[in-house]
């Protein structure tokens, strides 16, 4: 009498449905992945304003800019925008521009500001800061897109700077 062997392995079947449960829940990452791209971008913009920001401190601190710019003071200036952003830092002369950074695929608004521009001052040897606008201790700039905003707050009485996920109350 022939004595059935236990089969080892898998069915074709079982492996179809292993891969079928596969695919659905790669397509699932899939989605999730790109639906973050554009909040990944807009952090990413946001970050470099705040990087900006700080390095005009840093600029007013060390007391001088690259290619020797020597200034009195540094300024951080940025507009209200809806395209082709940008921020600059430039020293207490206008020609004496350090640096300009290009914002992609961003909104730019100044909030509670009846000016477009918001201008961030730091007093060279010791950083202070303040703010050339409607509101001299308090500036709030919302960086957004379609799907997202951040809000970056500067606070020249404090000197603090943070950047908040959501809009700008």
């Amino acid at each position: 009498m022939l004595k059935h062997q236990a089969q080892k392995g898998f069915t074709l079947i079982e492996l179809l449905v292993a891969i079928a449960i596969f695919t659905l829940l790669s397509s699932f990452m899939v989605a999730k992945f790109a639906g973050n791209e554009d909040a990944r971008l807009l952090k990413e913009q946001a970050d470099l304003v705040l990087t900006g920001i700080d390095q005009a401190r840093n600029l007013s601190l060390a007391g001088s800019g690259p290619s020797n710019i020597y200034s009195q003071q540094f300024v951080f200036a940025i507009s209200n925008c809806q395209s082709n952003c940008f921020y600059e830092i430039s020293g207490k002369d206008p020609d004496q521009q350090v640096v300009k950074k290009n914002l992609e695929k961003v909104n730019i608004t100044i909030k509670d500001e009846t000016s477009n521009k918001l201008a961030i001052v730091f007093a060279v040897p010791r950083g202070r800061m303040t703010l050339l606008g409607d509101n001299p201790s308090e500036a709030k700039i919302e960086i957004s897109n379609d799907s997202a905003a951040f809000c970056i707050q500067v606070n020249s009485v404090s000197g603090k700077v943070e950047e908040i996920k959501g809009n700008c109350l």
